[in-house]
């Protein structure tokens, strides 16, 4: 069996070290033509969407309200952990009554492999039904061969036994196992009272026979009654070719030649989906021949598991004869055509998972054993994916369900090892000082790209990484600057420099980011004071004055935020700014505003206001926005661009586009404002490293989010008593609110402001996925990862894969310098790993 890594690549891959590396980035634009409720009629209904990678749940959009063509407009990327097949993109309808669950109006799946197709296109989906059948997930393992029964059996006749109890007693267990056997066969209807006395009658004149644990009984029982053919016609034929075999397998057969016997081994199921939180999973094997008839096994079932091991094995007959009870003889031998192995959840009314469909007269290797995707069951609709647990069904029925417009990019790349890299990095650092910079290595490559994000995003990371940020983006924007002729045309273009600046400024800039926003931004969140000023857009009742009023106050309360920050701004940011300035003014010597303008457009107009359009993009918040709020933070946006624009001479005459923005920028257009953004920027674009030097000592957020805490053991010494894994509903696994800083993880109450339980980072040795949880875990016990420290091991559940793998970056990048152990895949318990 191959065995996969946690990307689905053979483990050669592992061989020549490639890291893989998976990115995806979509858009969910709009619906339109969404089915209302009431049988059709045009009633609205309450719209969101689900991202998943087949049935985990990764995102989720805003809640649009009465609506059956609703705008999400909503970003969302991420860097791929794990393997996948689908991903779907499911419309929703929010139940208002909470004692309901939401209903799915339909989906748009897209396999894997599609991704290429609809890359960078803005593509309209339409929309699929979802239905029990045909929302499957998982793998099974198969092993399936051909045998000749005739040549498993032995049969030298052995010595007589002189203890007579024992030949009874072996007389015994056979004359038992065939009664099983019989039993067994006469109920699915493979064999008739009349053979099954034939078999006991064989048995019981040749007790001596003895049965290989291979063999089948049937065939063993049915050799002992036949006769022995004469010496001479027993030399060994040459055995028939596959093709030979399967041109006329029924004379083969009959003339004892070649395999007479099919063999089917299920080992085992992986990522099979849950139904209500349950999965009891069985594996039912159909044989069907040709002449229609169908023999049906089943295994034991594995109780609680998404991932069963089975390890059965079955026998049947290549060909199967007619049915005993076709009195006409119309009915003939039939030969097998086709194996099905379904995966069932072990319920009063079994629930369908899955089935695998193998087609026996195809070519295929002998032994055939490899890893099959579950598909869905015939009949079925055209939709393919998984469907989130607890979530009613769309109808199927249903011809028009609407359609979805997604934006897709989709990014895989191969990383080798550094030292295939070192002559290409050595290349780019000798940009820095290469003169005239047009001819660097650097400059070439954002000439030459079609997307300068791509370009710029390594680049930034690169030259941060030597110290050499400032240095580089100094030389391109002086290159840039100097074939200008108009001020207000610096950087207004996505060049690769302002796109370094912007890559730059994110990495950089994240932490200042969040500690001058967030605040702010969780009371518009919280508060949800309306602040719609535009009359087309509001009630007739609504009282405008009123929401201008709101409005006002929290643009005040941002724009106190920012130009009261200009001591925590990072030194790097500082530098780059100070490094444009200069530029700007050496070129423009005679504008006094230019050494403003361009770093306000990039703080400003790239930083700050996106930021506040899009604050889940930019981790400034978790939670779910509604569509007023949008808006609410959609007009902070505009009016704090408007704000970095003060600094021109020619903001006082500026024309507002919008009629109903005009008041709100002339209250900010003031004296006292203008002072302020200047004093603002003047002060970041200084260069001077010891201002910041706080900044870097004090412990900064960088992530923070709700997951469950499943255990927590004290360690205080070997074979000391630990805590196990429990249940959730144990007091121990609790849902918890976790915060990481830059030197410790604390966790708390959901809602409580005060730490509870503080974990040094510099304790921690080890950081680690949990892939295989210990027995006793709950059967939704996934995206599981584990901190060993000195003092205790702590087991956490991210809400997705995705949580998981940035959780794991952040500590392990920040665990770094401590003596960590080698990775592990198992669990670490008893001052030892599983």
């Amino acid at each position: 069996m191959k065995e996969i890594n946690s990307y689905g690549f053979n483990m050669a891959d592992e061989t020549r070290k490639v890291r893989v590396e998976e990115r995806l980035k979509i858009k969910i634009g709009e619906a339109k033509n969404l089915p209302g409720r009431n049988n059709g009629a045009a009633c609205a209904r309450d719209i969101y969407c689900v991202l998943s990678l087949d049935q985990e749940e990764i995102f989720r959009t805003s809640t649009i309200e009465r609506t059956l063509n609703p705008f999400f407009g909503e970003e969302f990327q991420f860097e791929v952990p794990r393997r996948f097949r689908y991903l779907s993109i499911y419309v929703f309808d929010r139940d208002k009554q909470a004692s309901k669950q939401d209903k799915v109006l339909g989906k748009v799946a897209i396999k894997r492999e599609d991704l290429e197709k609809y890359n960078n296109t803005d593509h309209w989906f339409a929309l699929r039904p979802v239905d029990a059948d045909s929302e499957v997930q998982g793998k099974a393992y198969i092993e399936l061969s051909m045998e000749d029964s005739r040549k498993r059996l032995r049969m030298d006749p052995k010595p007589p036994d002189p203890d007579f109890s024992e030949c009874s007693k072996a007389k015994a267990n056979n004359l038992t196992r065939l009664s099983e056997y019989c039993k067994e066969s006469m109920r699915f209807g493979s064999c008739s009272s009349s053979t099954s006395k034939k078999l006991l009658a064989a048995v019981a004149t040749e007790p001596a026979l003895s049965l290989s644990r291979s063999e089948s009984l049937k065939d063993r029982a049915q050799w002992s009654v036949r006769p022995k053919p004469p010496m001479h016609t027993m030399t060994e034929s040459p055995s028939p070719t596959a093709a030979d075999y399967w041109s006329d397998p029924e004379r083969h057969c009959a003339a004892h030649v070649g395999p007479d016997t099919i063999r089917l081994r299920v080992l085992e199921c992986s990522e099979l989906t849950t139904k209500n939180g349950q999965c009891d999973p069985f594996a039912l094997v159909t044989l069907l021949y040709s002449n229609g008839r169908r023999v049906e096994k089943r295994t034991k079932p594995r109780k609680k598991t998404v991932n069963p091991q089975f390890d059965e094995i079955f026998c049947f007959d290549l060909v199967m004869e007619a049915d005993p009870k076709d009195k006409d003889g119309s009915q003939t031998a039939g030969v097998a055509c086709e194996a099905r192995v379904s995966v069932w959840h072990d319920a009063a009314t079994p629930v369908f998972l899955g089935e695998v469909r193998l087609q026996l007269r195809q070519p295929a290797p002998d032994p055939l054993c490899a890893w099959f995707f579950l598909t869905s069951r015939a009949g079925g609709a055209l939709s393919r994916g998984a469907t989130p647990p607890g979530t009613r069904l769309s109808a199927a029925g249903s011809s028009t369900l609407g359609s979805l417009r997604l934006l897709l990019r989709y990014t895989v790349d191969h990383v080798f090892p550094l030292q295939h890299y070192r002559q290409l990095e050595e290349l780019f650092l000798r940009s820095v000082h290469q003169k005239p910079i047009t001819t660097s290595a650097v400059y070439i490559l954002g000439e030459i790209v079609s997307s300068k994000t791509e370009a710029a995003q390594p680049l930034v990371r690169l030259f941060t990484h030597h110290d050499l940020i400032v240095p580089i983006v100094k030389e391109l924007a002086d290159a840039e600057i100097s074939v200008l002729t108009d001020a207000t045309t610096i950087f207004r273009g996505n060049t690769l420099v302002s796109k370094m600046m912007d890559e730059a400024m994110r990495l950089t800039g994240a932490a200042y980011l969040r500690s001058v926003l967030r605040p702010t931004l969780a009371a518009v969140l919280h508060e949800k004071r309306p602040c719609e000023i535009d009359p087309a857009r509001v009630k007739p009742s609504a009282d405008i004055a009123a929401n201008l009023a709101n409005l006002k106050d929290y643009v005040e309360r941002v724009f106190a935020a920012i130009t009261s920050s200009y001591g925590t701004c990072p030194s790097v940011m500082c530098r780059l700014f100070d490094a444009l300035r200069q530029c700007a003014a050496r070129h423009f010597p005679h504008n006094a505003e230019v050494r403003y303008s361009v770093v306000s457009g990039f703080i400003f107009l790239r930083f700050f206001a996106p930021a506040i359009l899009g604050p889940r993009l930019f981790d400034l918040t978790t939670e779910q926005i509604d569509l007023q709020t949008t808006r609410t933070l959609t007009l902070i946006s505009k009016t704090i661009q408007s704000l970095g624009n003060l600094v021109s001479s020619r903001s006082a005459q500026q024309v507002c586009k919008e009629e109903y923005m005009a008041e709100l920028y002339r209250s900010f257009c003031t004296t006292r404002h203008v002072q302020a953004i200047k004093q603002f920027l003047e002060i970041i674009s200084t260069s001077s490293d010891t201002q910041n030097n706080n900044v870097q000592e004090t412990s900064v957020l960088l992530k923070e989010g709700t997951m469950i805490k499943r255990s927590e053991g004290v360690r205080m010494g070997p074979g000391s008593p630990r805590r196990r894994w429990v249940r959730p509903a144990h007091t121990h696994s609790k849902r918890r609110h976790f915060r990481l800083t830059s030197g410790e993880l604390w966790w708390s109450r959901c809602g409580a402001k005060a730490a509870a339980h503080r974990l040094p980072l510099s304790g921690v040795l080890s950081v680690s996925p949990v892939d295989c949880p210990p027995a006793g875990a709950p059967l939704d016990a996934n995206n599981i990862f584990q901190i060993v420290h000195r003092e205790r091991v702590l087991f956490v559940q991210a809400s997705n894969c995705v949580e998981r793998a940035e959780w794991l970056r952040l500590l392990s990048a920040l665990c770094r310098r401590s003596p960590a152990t080698p990775p592990h895949r198992g669990y670490y318990v008893d001052t030892k790993w599983s």
